[in-house]
């Protein structure tokens, strides 16, 4: 009897020991479908990480050229305000120089009309002794006649 009971309790282990293989089998294969899982979801992630890799490039090129940009416009904007500087001077050069020449026409238009006004004094003169020198050829022609 005693094999008997070994040998029974071969077939409880033996049962025991099947039941333990299945559940290690189904481990293994939960545990083969979730690493296949892991690894499509490995792969994703791997793409998206190239992705934004490559999106990361792109945006440093993008902000290379922008500040590139940037440099350039601010460099234009500092011509532009040279620019305005000069002009400004030029143009405060300029309103000097007119209010110059304004008082300068001022001063001869003066001189003009007092040397007018004296050549017109001088010609009244003259005038009045031809007018006067007249008069007086006049009287002598009378007489004479």
């Amino acid at each position: 009897m005693e094999e008997q009971a070994l040998v029974i309790v071969t077939k409880k282990e033996n049962k025991e020991l099947l039941s333990r293989l299945d559940d290690a089998e189904k481990a293994l294969d939960d545990t083969n479908s979730e690493k296949e899982n892991l690894q499509l979801t490995l792969g994703e992630l791997t793409q998206a990480n190239n992705d934004l890799i490559t999106e990361l490039g792109d945006s440093q090129k993008l902000s290379h050229c922008l500040s590139a940009e940037k440099k350039k416009m601010i460099e234009e904007k500092l011509k532009v305000k040279k620019r305005l500087r000069e002009s400004e001077t030029t143009l405060v050069a300029v309103a000097n120089q007119k209010t110059i020449l304004e008082t300068q026409k001022a001063d001869l238009e003066r001189r003009l009309l007092e040397g007018n006004n004296k050549a017109i004094a001088d010609l009244q003169v003259r005038l009045s002794e031809t007018e006067h020198a007249l008069a007086c050829v006049k009287l002598e022609k009378d007489k004479l006649q």
